[in-house]
């Protein structure tokens, strides 16, 4: 993939980087991560202590500020050499997508930070809304200065491990689309459960997960965006991640082409 673009320095040092981590420390690691099913914490310390996890989070939030082709390329090289690992930064990044854009400056100066070392996760889906996002059930009633959040999530991967989980919740039940709104739950939030840990057939270092949500209470400070906004959220925000999913691929099927080289 490099090679077919005009690289910056700083992009070449950042891919330099990454390709000794991938080789020194991450591939050896891979198939016992896989085998026993473990998340890969020592090597998201590992992109902690690189900035790595921090990548495209803006400077002026403690972030790196690194453009989407350089993510990619980022996601990609890890991927060669372990799936897991590539998933889990992904994903952290797919979960603090919605904050980046729905996110009020004074949401993005509290949570930003704080993402440069803690996981997030994107919870969306659920066993009657997959492909058809408008027609999620769980509920957030506003009630006073907080939102009662009721229903359960599915396939939320990392959720299980993230210290936030971006949530959607129908704010309007009438309003389908228009009336999904998304919220930042941290964990330990009373309320905020994981039920079922899924048994993939691959990438069992990054399993989903459900997410259960029994009257779980959210500061109205915690909603991303006005009610009602959750949708383009969640739109945008697919837009934006989709790359790394596909670069994430291109990565494993690469990996595993060379290896049979």
């Amino acid at each position: 993939m490099a090679g077919l673009y005009e690289l910056t320095e700083e992009q070449e040092m950042i891919l330099t980087t990454v390709r000794d981590l991938a080789k020194d420390k991450i591939e050896p690691r891979s198939a016992e991560i896989d085998k026993k099913g473990e998340y890969p914490w020592d090597i998201v310390e590992l992109y902690r202590e690189l900035q790595i996890l921090s990548m495209p989070i803006p400077e002026k939030y403690g972030g790196v500020g690194a453009g989407e082709l350089t993510c990619c390329m980022v996601i990609e090289e890890i991927a060669k050499t372990c799936a897991n690992s590539a998933h889990a930064l992904a994903d952290h990044w797919l979960g603090m997508e919605p904050l980046l854009i729905g996110g009020s400056e004074e949401q993005k100066q509290k949570y930003c930070p704080q993402m440069t070392t803690k996981l997030a996760a994107f919870s969306l889906t659920e066993p009657e809304a997959g492909s058809d996002v408008a027609n999620i059930q769980t509920r957030a009633i506003l009630k006073g200065d907080e939102y009662i959040l009721n229903g359960t999530k599915c396939f939320c991967t990392d959720g299980n491990e993230a210290h936030f989980v971006t949530v959607f919740a129908k704010t309007d039940p009438e309003a389908r689309a228009r009336g999904i709104s998304a919220f930042l739950i941290e964990k330990g939030t009373p309320g905020l459960s994981v039920g079922k840990i899924e048994d993939q057939m691959g990438m069992k270092g990054t399993p989903a997960c459900e997410i259960i949500l029994e009257d779980c209470h959210v500061p109205l400070e915690n909603r991303l965006g006005k009610e009602g906004d959750g949708f383009r959220i969640a739109m945008q925000t697919f837009d934006r991640s989709r790359p790394f999913d596909a670069a994430l691929a291109v990565g494993i099927s690469t990996g595993a082409l060379e290896y049979a080289i």
